[in-house]
C-alpha cells in the first residue's frame, strides 16, 4: 500500500488559489526595477536584457494568477463573501494593484529609455494607471468598510499586514509621479492632472498607513512583541514609509517644475 497522498486535483488547487500569490509579482517587478538600477554596469546590454526577462516573466505571472483569480470566483462564487470576511486572506487583496503598478514602471522605463513605443504606448500605459488606481482606491475603502463591518479584530492581534489595503495607494502615487514626469514633455495639463491625483492618493494613503501604526506599536506596548509567526511582517511597515516619501518627492518636484 503506498504511503503518497492522493494529488490535488487542478479545480481544488483554483479553489484554494489566494490573494497572497500576487505578492509573487510584486516581488519580480520590484526585482526588475533594482536590475535596471543596479549601479555597476548600468545602461549596458546585459542589464537591459535581464530586466527585460524579468519584467516578461511578470507579465506571464499576471496574466496567469489573473486568470486563475477569475477563474476561482466564478467557479466558485461562494468563496467570495468567504475571503472578503477572513480577518487575514483578505488583506492580500492590496498586492493585486500593486504587482500591477511594476508592470507599468518597467515599461515606463522601457518607453522612456529605450525608445520602446511611441506617445500612444505613453498613453495606453496612463490609461491603465487610471484604472488600476481606481481599483487601489476600491481596495483600500472597500477593505476598510469590510474590516469594520465583516471582520472582527482584537487589538492584541493586529499586525502590520493590515497595512497591506492601503499601501495600494502610496504605491499608485509613485507610479503615477514617474507618469507625470513622462508626460510632462507632451502635455503640462495631463502632467499636472497626473502629479496632483498621485499627491492626493499618497497624502490619502499614508494618513490611513499612519493610523494603522499607531494601533500596531500600541499593540506592541501593551502586548508585548508579536509572535514568532508574524515577526518578518514587521517589515511591511517600512513600505508607506519609504515609498510615501519617494511618491511626496517625486510629485512634489514635479508640481514645483509645472506650476508657475
Amino acid at each position: 500500500m503506498s504511503g503518497a497522498s492522493p494529488r490535488t486535483s487542478w479545480k481544488e488547487c483554483i479553489r484554494h488559489f489566494t490573494w497572497a500569490w500576487h505578492t509573487v509579482i510584486m516581488g519580480t517587478g520590484a526585482t526588475s526595477t533594482l536590475v535596471h538600477a543596479f549601479p555597476y554596469g548600468n545602461g549596458s546590454p546585459a542589464i537591459k536584457v535581464v530586466t527585460l526577462i524579468v519584467f516578461f516573466l511578470n507579465i506571464i505571472l499576471f496574466v496567469l494568477f489573473t486568470g486563475v483569480t477569475i477563474a476561482r470566483y466564478t467557479m466558485f462564487p461562494g468563496v467570495w463573501l468567504k475571503m472578503i470576511r477572513h480577518p487575514v486572506q483578505s488583506l492580500f487583496i492590496g498586492a493585486f494593484p500593486m504587482g500591477a503598478m511594476t508592470l507599468i514602471n518597467t515599461a515606463l522605463v522601457a518607453n522612456q529609455e529605450w525608445n520602446f513605443g511611441n506617445v500612444g504606448f505613453l498613453c495606453a500605459l496612463w490609461g491603465f494607471w487610471w484604472l488600476v488606481s481606481i481599483v487601489s482606491y476600491l481596495i483600500a475603502f472597500g477593505m476598510l468598510y469590510a474590516m469594520m463591518a465583516e471582520q472582527k479584530h482584537a487589538v492584541e492581534e493586529t499586525t502590520t499586514l493590515w497595512l497591506l489595503p492601503f499601501i495600494t495607494l502610496i504605491v499608485a502615487s509613485t507610479t503615477g509621479g514617474l507618469l507625470s514626469t513622462a508626460l510632462k514633455a507632451q502635455s503640462t495639463k495631463f502632467a499636472i492632472l497626473t502629479a496632483s491625483f498621485s499627491l492626493t492618493m499618497a497624502i490619502i494613503g499614508l494618513s490611513l498607513a499612519f493610523m494603522i501604526t499607531t494601533i500596531y506599536f500600541a499593540r506592541l506596548v501593551i502586548y508585548g512583541p508579536p509572535e514568532k509567526p508574524h515577526v518578518l511582517s514587521a517589515f511591511v511597515i517600512l513600505g508607506p514609509l519609504g515609498q510615501g516619501g519617494y511618491s511626496l518627492l517625486i510629485n512634489g518636484q514635479n508640481l514645483s517644475e509645472i506650476l508657475p
